[in-house]
């Protein structure tokens, strides 16, 4: 038997009579609100009566801080995760956590197996957590990938190049934003940001992006007909001087946008959406 819940909509009522053996699936989100203290609550109670019998399946996990859930995550088996966010936590602490849930002793970062969506914002990431990552074959079937609000301000790309390639035939949404990418990085990543052929959604906002790279960009991503909405970043000639939103020439913008306008229009693309964070 299986029973669905996601909180905060949880019926109380409907996990008073359990069978011998049941399975619950749940979508949590760990924010350290009342009413997921109360949810788990709940949740706790009914594991201790059911004696083994309830098994906690949990798809969906959104974690806000990973060190305050560290005693909920023991009750959960992340085997089923498929869709995974955390924030503000370190890759390594995510490790650790994992690690420990899984019984496994490896010098390597581990996640949960068959994941689809993946957020990893304001994670301080590194770049061996790219390396990682591109090494990783938890994570070679991701549809989506958050990784906004991480500083990139490495010179070597190659390892989050791999990463795109290896998720290339399933990625369909991309996130970056505010990473400090320039120009140099951009380049780089290019060459696999074409390959993804499925991809729907890029988001690339609050870099710091010339106007030669955004053409370029451009230029590059027009051919793929899955993409239909991308958020750009403003170009740095648009500010006096970057990144202080009070110093934004709209002038300098409004001829970016009538710019791009044109370029989609060459390329036939009417169907793309390019918008900055800011529109």
């Amino acid at each position: 038997m299986k029973m669905e819940g996601q909180l905060p909509f949880v019926n109380s009522g409907s996990m008073i009579n359990l069978p011998v053996s049941a399975e619950l699936i749940v979508d949590l989100s760990l924010d350290g609100s009342l009413v997921e203290r109360e949810f788990l609550t709940l949740i706790m109670s009914k594991l201790r009566e059911s004696s083994g019998a309830l098994h906690i399946c949990c798809r969906v996990l959104q974690v806000d801080k990973l060190c305050d859930c560290k005693y909920t995550l023991k009750f959960l088996d992340l085997i089923c995760v498929d869709q995974l966010s955390i924030a503000n936590s370190s890759l390594s602490d995510i490790n650790n956590v994992l690690s420990q849930k899984f019984l496994l002793f490896s010098p390597y970062r581990v996640l949960p197996l068959g994941l689809d969506f993946l957020y990893l914002t304001f994670c301080d990431l590194s770049f061996s957590d790219f390396r990682f990552l591109a090494q990783s074959p938890q994570a070679s079937r991701l549809k989506l990938l958050n990784l906004s609000n991480n500083p990139m301000y490495w010179d070597d790309f190659e390892p989050f190049q791999t990463l795109l390639m290896n998720i290339s035939g399933t990625l369909k949404r991309l996130e970056i934003n505010n990473c400090l990418i320039t120009d140099s990085a951009i380049s780089v990543l290019i060459p696999a940001l074409i390959r993804c052929t499925h991809l729907h959604v890029l988001g690339f906002a609050s870099n710091p992006i010339t106007m030669p790279m955004l053409v370029n960009i451009v230029h590059n991503l027009t051919p793929l007909k899955t993409l239909k909405y991308v958020i750009y970043p403003i170009p740095v000639h648009c500010y006096d001087p970057w990144p202080f939103q009070g110093s934004l020439d709209r002038r300098k913008l409004a001829i970016v946008q009538l710019q791009l306008k044109a370029m989609l229009q060459l390329a036939e693309r009417d169907d793309m959406t390019w918008i900055t964070s800011s529109d």
